[in-house]
């Protein structure tokens, strides 16, 4: 069994005011760890999908995924993220988050033991065909 770190480190949520040069919210996460045997990682995955019902679906490493991390490359499409939880359905159609253009999903569970909820099923459909993303979802 691979003894594998999947963590979001050094992370601090700003919001600064540059007009009158005040920072408005500072506040510093840390670092979200956790502790997985599997990942999957791909750098430039290319979205064809274009609708929820043929949405593309990503490979997990393991059953259920606690770290999912998925960052929009292209600078107009936008992607939308359809989750299935454990013991959950997948998320309706009007219901997916929706990543513009550069942005980014990320869900990260801090835990040191494999609690009992986490992602099933992750797929991907995106404005317009292909939308490159990278991803990084790890058990």
């Amino acid at each position: 069994m691979s003894n594998i770190n999947a963590q979001a480190a050094g992370i601090t949520l700003q919001v600064i005011d540059n007009t009158n040069s005040v920072q408005r919210i500072n506040s510093p996460i840390a670092t979200i760890l956790a502790q997985a045997t599997a990942s999957f990682y791909d750098s430039y995955f290319q979205v064809t999908a274009t609708t929820y019902g043929t949405a593309q679906a990503v490979s997990l490493p393991a059953a259920t995924v606690y770290f999912v991390w998925i960052k929009n490359l292209h600078a107009t499409n936008n992607l939308s993220v359809i989750g299935t939880v454990t013991g959950g359905a997948a998320w309706p159609s009007g219901s997916v988050p929706i990543v513009a253009g550069g942005g980014v999903f990320a869900y990260l569970l801090n835990y040191s033991a494999a609690p009992a909820n986490g992602f099933i099923a992750i797929s991907l459909f995106a404005s317009a065909s292909p939308t490159p993303c990278e991803i990084l979802v790890a058990s």
